[in-house]
């Protein structure tokens, strides 16, 4: 938790990277069902989430990459979203994504960050990590 600089009960372990994705995800997108109906996610999103995404039986947008994975903040189309899904570094190719400028575009609609990858890519404080990550 210091490490994150969160406090220990937002803190929680799972057996898996899996498990924790979908606990996440599928916890916001129900959660957020007020807001809408479509989970959102990048076109580069572990499998994990696209799994618990399809599991959902809700309407699922998927929104495209550049040529090196990076999201298209532009193209963020979050009409009836109830969350979006956007990995903080992509563990294949380290591309890091404007995570920030997600969040920005997404309002009121919760962001999931699945943020294994960002650990030697970004600091790992989240309000420093959201300003690099930004930069990049």
């Amino acid at each position: 938790a210091e490490a994150f600089g969160v406090r220990p009960d937002e803190v929680t372990f799972t057996a898996s990277g899996t498990e924790a994705v979908h606990r996440g995800l599928l916890g916001l997108h129900r959660g957020a069902q007020r807001l809408g109906g479509t989970l959102v996610h990048t076109a580069v999103e572990h499998s994990s989430v696209l799994q618990a995404a399809a599991w959902t039986g809700s309407p699922v947008r998927s929104v495209a990459v550049d040529a090196t994975g990076r999201v298209r903040v532009d193209d963020l189309d979050l009409t009836d979203a109830s969350v979006v899904a956007c990995q903080s570094a992509n563990l294949e190719v380290g591309t890091v994504q404007p995570v920030a400028a997600v969040s920005d575009r997404a309002g009121p609609v919760p962001v999931f960050v699945d943020a294994c990858a960002s650990a030697g890519r970004c600091a790992l404080r989240w309000q420093i990590a959201r300003r690099y990550c930004a930069q990049k």
